[in-house]
């Protein structure tokens, strides 16, 4: 089960970006049983970055907020800093920009148990500048009513690539077929209360999906 941030691919007028487009590559065969990302083809995709460690994804916005998931923030918001424009995580890109944080915005609902409302909005000290760097854009939310059962969306990040692994050099990305929520309760109740605010997306054999790092990432949908 993929319990993250979700968002779908449309098109905005903010900031007079397109928001959700993807830059197009081709695939480079190995997140686990996934492929590496090529270069700022998830040009929303960010690193939530803690004393100057990578612990977990996060995902643009607009040009001054991205947002990521409520358990990855433990500490006050000036530990942290994002990184955009990155696709390797053991060096030093020339594309790649860091911005302190001004504010972090933890869901008040936040259940650290059950991990409902596991969402948190991050401010940045100074504006994204999109018509600057063009490989820098903004993810779309999807309205509430959508349903993507059946979808294949994917999953990005930089986590480990094995459960018993460490983490990926560069960006992986995964397909992942969105369940029914009735089939993600079936499944998930017994481990924990699936509640309006999750989903489920993957396979029922397993092999493919998100690790440890990948949180606050998005899974992104056509």
């Amino acid at each position: 089960m993929f319990a993250a941030v979700f968002f779908v691919a449309l098109f905005s007028g903010g900031y007079g970006t397109q928001c959700g487009i993807r830059n197009t590559v081709s695939d480079t065969d190995r997140i686990v049983g996934g492929t590496d990302a090529g270069p700022h083809e998830f040009p929303w995709q960010a690193s939530l970055r803690l004393f100057s460690s990578p612990v977990c994804g996060a995902t643009i916005l607009n040009d001054r907020w991205v947002v990521t998931a409520a358990h990855c923030i433990r500490y006050r918001h000036y530990f942290y800093k994002v990184l955009v424009g990155k696709n390797h995580l053991d060096r030093i890109e020339s594309t790649e920009l860091s911005y302190s944080v001004s504010a972090i915005i933890v869901h008040p609902k936040f259940d650290p148990a059950t991990v409902d409302y596991d969402v948190a909005l991050i401010l940045l000290s100074r504006p994204l500048e999109f018509s600057k760097y063009s490989y820098l854009r903004p993810v779309c939310l999807p309205y509430s009513f959508e349903n993507f059962t059946g979808l294949p969306c994917i999953a990005t990040g930089w986590g480990y690539t094995r459960p018993d692994g460490s983490e990926s050099d560069v960006l992986q990305k995964v397909n992942l077929p969105v369940w029914s929520q009735s089939s993600c309760r079936s499944t998930y109740n017994d481990i924990n209360d699936i509640t309006n605010r999750m989903m489920c997306a993957g396979y029922y054999k397993g092999g493919r999906g998100p690790c440890k790092g990948d949180s606050g990432g998005p899974l992104q949908c056509p």
